[in-house]
């Protein structure tokens, strides 16, 4: 702001280069110099700004350039004319401009607004692509498996009757995870509280029984302090990370759990030795309706855009890197509890 009012500086200044050529100026080409300058100030300054260069200027060109010089006194009445005609012109001037920086800021906000209406459109096509392939897949396999067990000419032994129970488990829970996504991702977009963040010990968190059977490891030291998390959103995020690396890392994929003090946070990495992904991707993984790799490997785009989600709502932070492992290391970052 202060840059923008210091452009006032050109009238006094066109004042200064105009004096010492006094004699040979007329009152019109004075006061149409510093109708520019305050046009100028109109354009880079502001239009108050533009206002008070007019007053200025106005109150110069009286006292150097209309006799009795160094006089706010005016001996021609007709010039009176002039430099009433003069502010008029230059507030109408600012008032012309800042009707055209509204037009102008109006038009971006709209273009912007149809940008955002376009991206939505976007990802809800992505979205509804992503759930008609994800929501098929488990449900055909689901009743193709169970329309075979209840055949009546087909006999089956113990061993298929295990596996076949075993893949009904596994698109279930497929299912489970992508409904418990779409909510999670409703309630982050409706913008309500869902964090009840208490103390809690950073293995509890990372031991949950109830988090995805995906092979992992832990090196977590005994002395860690308690974090700040909510034990629920913390589960789901771990749970989204760990399915996350499985299905973008491959079958022989497994997770490292460490996690190591830094000031008043704890840092949770959790790093696969999957596939990793390309660098120019680590910023936009945390986005909605964003998925890395190939798309046939499934998957809404949804998961790590909720781990942010429910981490920020409990006061954390999480980060993505390449992986000392090879593959991707997701940083959570917790407050240390009081």
């Amino acid at each position: 702001m202060l840059r923008r009012w210091s452009w006032l500086l050109l009238v006094p200044a066109a004042t200064a280069v105009m004096l010492p050529l006094r004699a040979h100026l007329d009152l019109g080409t004075v006061l149409l110099v510093h109708l520019m300058t305050v046009v100028l100030v109109a354009v880079l300054g502001t239009v108050t700004a533009a206002g008070v260069a007019a007053v200025i200027a106005v109150s110069l060109v009286n006292w150097f350039f209309t006799e009795p010089y160094h006089s706010l006194r005016i001996a021609n009445p007709a010039t009176v004319v002039d430099l009433t005609a003069f502010m008029v012109v230059a507030l109408t001037t600012a008032l012309v401009v800042r009707r055209s920086r509204a037009l102008a800021a109006r038009a971006e906000h709209e273009r912007t607004e149809r940008e955002q209406v376009v991206e939505i459109d976007r990802s809800r096509a992505t979205l509804l692509a992503a759930l008609g392939h994800d929501l098929r897949a488990p449900i055909s396999t689901i009743k193709a498996t169970a329309s075979g067990v209840l055949a009546k000419d087909v006999v089956w032994s113990a061993d298929d009757m295990s596996d076949a129970w075993h893949l009904v488990d596994e698109e279930a829970d497929r299912l489970a995870d992508l409904l418990s996504n779409l909510l999670a991702q409703a309630r982050l977009e409706a913008g309500a509280p869902i964090a009840q963040p208490v103390a809690v010990e950073v293995a509890d968190l990372m031991r949950s029984k109830r988090l995805p059977r995906v092979p992992r490891q832990y090196r977590l030291p005994t002395d860690l302090p308690m974090v700040v998390a909510d034990p629920g959103l913390m589960e789901q995020a771990v749970h989204n990370v760990l399915v996350n690396a499985q299905r973008h890392g491959g079958v022989n994929t497994d997770v490292l759990i460490t996690a190591e003090r830094d000031g008043e946070r704890v840092l949770i990495h959790l790093d696969d030795n999957g596939r990793g992904i390309a660098d120019d991707q680590l910023d936009t993984l945390f986005e909605p309706y964003r998925t890395a790799g190939d798309r046939s490997r499934g998957g809404t785009g949804l998961g790590l855009a909720i781990v942010r989600g429910f981490v920020e709502a409990m006061g954390g932070t999480v980060s993505a890197a390449r992986s000392p492992r090879g593959g991707l290391r997701i940083t959570i970052a917790l407050r240390v509890a009081a």
